[in-house]
């Protein structure tokens, strides 16, 4: 499976739909019993000017004896351009540097778009999971499973977790 988004507006629509599917209200005789759904818009600036935007939703249902939970993130980075004169110390300082990612021009702005989903099914102590996360230049996937038991009176969980790239 591959999702590619193209659009800067795709990832709000997404965010905006989960939480409005959230209003639904739950009834007894639903096959669900609880949902819920959240968005969250962060922005992280710091004295260099590097800015980053996170619009994130989540949305989690119970069904009778199983939940679906899913996650999702649209990352945007903006390394402002180099000031300083081509060839002056402050410029191939700024560029040589490991901080600085070099893509094309430097005295252009640097920006780079990352989408995040993560999704996942468990009914009693199993679980099975997946995650994406693409940008430009590369895809990360996992597929994961996991199993646990609480023993003891529940003073003690046992987990097993395996995942595959």
């Amino acid at each position: 499976m591959r999702v590619q988004l193209t659009s800067k507006t795709v990832g709000a629509a997404l965010a905006a739909g989960l939480c409005l599917s959230g209003t639904v209200t739950a009834r007894a005789e639903t096959w669900f019993d609880e949902q819920t759904a959240g968005c969250l818009m962060q922005y992280f600036t710091d004295s260099d000017h590097v800015a980053v935007r996170s619009a994130i939703a989540d949305y989690t249902v119970a069904l009778r004896k199983a939940s679906i939970a899913m996650h999702y993130n649209n990352e945007r980075v903006v390394i402002p351009a180099i000031e300083s004169p081509p060839g002056s110390q402050e410029a191939v300082d700024a560029i040589t540097t490991a901080s600085r990612p070099i893509s094309g021009n430097a005295y252009s702005d640097f920006v780079k778009v990352r989408n995040e989903f993560e999704g996942s099914y468990r009914q009693g102590g199993i679980e099975a999971g997946y995650y994406y996360s693409g940008e430009s230049d590369y895809i990360g996937q996992q597929v994961r499973a996991s199993v646990d038991r609480d023993l003891r009176g529940d003073q003690l969980n046992v987990s097993v977790v395996a995942g595959s790239l």
